[in-house]
């Protein structure tokens, strides 16, 4: 039996933040990504095991910025906040088996999944007169969603050292999802 477990993330925002705020005139910015890696694999005899792996990866990037108006500088003009997340999901089970010299068996199920998020959040201040301020909200969101499930039966039979004959069958579903919600507010 064996396993192997490795984590992964990042530290970038750290440096980036600081160089947004001073380039890009960003009030918030958030940058990054971690992942995990699983794997178990297990050998019931010698001639059969099974294994197990997984993985699952999320990166992300957003920004938050604000505009003042030139005449009335202690209104915001125009606020927004941006961002995308988009995951990975991954999970693979595999059994194989040699069921004789010639004849090798493997069967694998698995799942595949994978989103992505964006969305835009505007606010809009309109000044009418210094007391009356018309404030408007563009809110946008997406979402696309992707989804794979797969069996697997495959089998190699060795004639000889320089003949095999590869034969299976597989059966996958996929499952596409995308949305877009939108949403505008006047107060």
């Amino acid at each position: 039996t064996s396993y192997n477990i490795s984590l992964r993330t990042s530290y970038i925002n750290r440096l980036v933040a600081p160089l947004a705020k001073r380039l890009l005139d960003v009030e918030q910015s958030d940058f990054g990504y971690s992942d995990i890696n699983l794997k178990f694999h297990h050998k019931f005899t010698e001639n059969s095991s099974l294994s197990l792996s997984t993985y699952q990866g999320i990166d992300k990037v957003g920004f938050a910025t604000t505009t003042f108006n030139d005449e009335y500088p202690d209104i915001a003009a125009l606020k927004a906040d941006n961002s995308i997340d988009w995951r990975n999901n991954v999970v693979s089970l595999r059994y194989s088996h040699l069921l004789s010299e010639k004849l090798f068996l493997s069967f694998s199920a698995s799942t595949v999944n994978y989103s992505l998020d964006s969305r835009s959040s505007n606010f809009y201040n309109t000044v009418i007169t210094p007391d009356s301020v018309l404030t408007e909200e563009l809110d946008v969101f997406a979402n696309s969603q992707i989804s794979d499930r797969n069996l697997r039966l495959d089998m190699e039979y060795n004639f000889n050292n320089a003949h095999e004959a590869l034969f299976g069958a597989g059966v996958s579903n996929h499952i596409y999802n995308p949305s877009v919600i939108s949403k505008e507010v006047v107060v």
